[in-house]
């Protein structure tokens, strides 16, 4: 085991020192190119141990689904920040009963790695109810404007409503290097919709007719959808930006009702064609979701008035 290069934690305990010395003793962290943690008690301890260690760590993909616990998550930044060359992240925190006032977005940790080509962020999006939710959900749209402009980021994967990933593009510099986009819903517990149908009743509809009522809250998520993807791909868009995915693609077909694909020059049916030239993008695609994610569409109503205080 000296030479382990992947190691996956689930569901088990890391608060126990002697394990840790285990563990130590098995294998060489430093040769470790894979690590995932995913609901593991004390996760955040383990990391504080990693570093106070001092593991001339290597990794180039991480794994992270923790239970957010404010007190402690410097360990988190303190870990992402001893390492360089990280080219894949997948961070879901795992939501709490209440919205903390001083909510620090997770895509900010990976701010500085330039190294990363794919990052899956499945961080809760909660039903915002004040002013302190729009302006959390402001500061994102600014932070999501950095990410887009990563050196190397290829792929995106994200629970973000697309209007306020269209709010990006106010920073954006016309060289951002992004070439798939993929908006994350949790397809377990969701009633199956018609999708294609929704989309093309918003082809069949003036904006007059869609109103903003609860009725009209799935087409209207669809129709913010098609005006993302009409901005995205176009002049004032993402220039190397080949792919939009929304959905739950996990478990193969198991949520097909939910996936939508769009491609900038071929049609629908082309779309798997055209992420099998983007590195890693299938594999993310089909990345399984995680425990109690939000989806932002999971209460259409609250979601419109941020969107319309947020515009005015």
């Amino acid at each position: 085991m000296t030479r382990l290069q992947h190691l996956s934690l689930s569901y088990i305990s890391l608060r126990s020192s002697l394990g840790y010395a285990r563990m130590t003793t098995a294998f060489c962290f430093g040769n470790l190119r894979t690590l995932k943690l995913r609901n593991c008690e004390y996760v955040l301890d383990f990391l504080e141990n990693l570093v106070r260690v001092g593991h001339n760590l290597k990794l180039r993909s991480f794994e992270i689904v923790y239970r957010r616990d404010q007190t402690k998550e410097d360990f988190l930044f303190a870990f992402l920040a001893t390492f360089k060359g990280l080219e894949e992240a997948y961070i879901t925190e795992v939501p709490l009963d209440t919205i903390s006032r001083k909510h620090v977005t997770l895509f900010s940790i990976l701010a500085p790695r330039s190294s990363l080509k794919r990052l899956i962020s499945d961080e809760p999006v909660r039903t915002p109810s004040s002013r302190e939710a729009v302006e959390h959900e402001i500061e994102h749209s600014t932070l999501l404007g950095f990410i887009f402009r990563l050196e190397s980021l290829k792929c995106l994967a994200i629970h973000r409503h697309p209007s306020f990933v269209k709010a990006a593009l106010r920073h954006r510099t016309g060289d951002e290097p992004i070439e798939f986009l993929h908006f994350r819903i949790h397809g377990i517990g969701r009633r199956p919709r018609d999708l294609n149908a929704e989309l093309l009743g918003v082809h069949n509809h003036s904006n007059d007719s869609l109103k903003e009522t609860d009725e009209w809250g799935p087409i209207v998520s669809m129709k913010k959808l098609a005006e993302f993807a009409e901005r995205a791909f176009g002049p004032i868009g993402f220039p190397k930006l080949a792919a939009i995915a929304y959905g739950d693609f996990s478990h193969g077909e198991r949520f097909k009702w939910s996936q939508i694909g769009h491609t900038k020059f071929l049609s629908p049916s082309e779309f798997r064609a055209v992420l099998d030239q983007i590195e890693g993008a299938n594999e993310m695609l089909s990345a399984c979701q995680t425990e109690h994610v939000q989806s932002p569409w999971e209460d259409a109503k609250a979601w419109r008035e941020v969107a319309a205080n947020y515009t005015k």
